[in-house]
């Protein structure tokens, strides 16, 4: 397994820089199985005795913010493992990146990083050994020292996305950045959506068991930069960016779910947050600073 060393402050574009530690061959020491006592179920309507509303309110986002959290996993193939409430997803993260299953059914999906570069100047991370680490809701692949692929467990989906520091090729060169993406898992038929934007994943044509969509990317200057998505051989995926004359690093940033609906500012830029804590009852939010 990759080695667990300290690391300071990850990438300046990234939408929550968070301080973490590399998975290690010592297995990390396990979680609390349970949140603590006052924050277990319960909604602002069900208000305790003698407790503030305010109060109340910060334990429940406290508790959300727990159920998101990225933990050691129990099953010792694998290195992490998360569940996504909204959705009703787990995932598990291996050394070569994530896979997502519902909590009832047969099915897994992942997607694994195969090659990114310029036209066909691609360079390959297939037998790359990633640093991998994870801290908080938040995982981190850096294969190269180039790219880092990563995964945010929200209350909307599992946010999946990459950092580029710098163009993997000339500047002069006119072709577009393309990523190769490999399917993991059952669900190798692909349909393009929402005119490039998203994919959808199924076992058999017609079928949409995960939705990836959203697709965003932003430049250093905080300018949203054109891409798309394009099916390529069964099960696999090119994302192309135009990012000819954008300014590094960028930010490519979809969301995995398994419905229509997921959270998602609409008007995100550069070191933007969606809100400092984030809970959900139903269809009520609650979004704090």
């Amino acid at each position: 397994m990759p080695s667990i060393l300290p690391k300071a402050l990850f990438g300046p574009l990234l939408f929550l820089t968070i301080l973490s530690f590399n998975a290690s061959d010592r297995r990390p020491s396990p979680r609390p199985s349970s949140p603590p006592e006052q924050s277990r179920t319960g909604s602002a309507e069900n208000l305790p005795a003698g407790v503030e509303r305010s109060d109340w309110q910060g334990i429940l986002v406290a508790h959300e913010e727990w159920k998101h959290t990225i933990q050691p996993a129990e099953d010792e193939r694998l290195l992490w493992q998360a569940a996504n409430a909204a959705t009703g997803l787990r995932a598990s993260f291996d050394a070569r990146g994530g896979e997502v299953r519902p909590e009832s059914g047969d099915w897994q999906w992942g997607l694994e990083l195969l090659s990114y570069g310029v036209g066909g100047e691609q360079r390959s991370v297939a037998g790359h050994r990633p640093r991998v680490e994870a801290e908080g809701a938040r995982i981190g692949y850096d294969w190269d020292g180039n790219l880092e692929e990563w995964y945010q467990n929200r209350t909307g989906g599992m946010e999946h996305g990459y950092t580029i520091q710098e163009r993997p090729g000339e500047r002069g060169k006119t072709a577009p950045l393309e990523l190769r993406v490999r399917v993991r898992g059952g669900l190798r038929e692909v349909a393009i959506i929402d005119d490039g934007r998203g994919a959808t994943f199924g076992r058999e044509k017609g079928e949409a068991l995960i939705h990836y969509r959203g697709l965003k990317v932003l430049d250093a200057e905080g300018r949203e930069v054109a891409a798309r998505l394009e099916a390529a051989e069964r099960g696999e995926l090119r994302l192309i960016v135009e990012e000819q004359t954008a300014s590094y690093p960028l930010t490519i940033d979809p969301t995995i779910t398994d419905q229509q609906a997921y959270l998602k500012a609409s008007n995100t830029e550069g070191r933007d947050y969606f809100g400092g804590s984030v809970a959900i009852s139903g269809e009520t939010v609650v979004v704090g600073g």
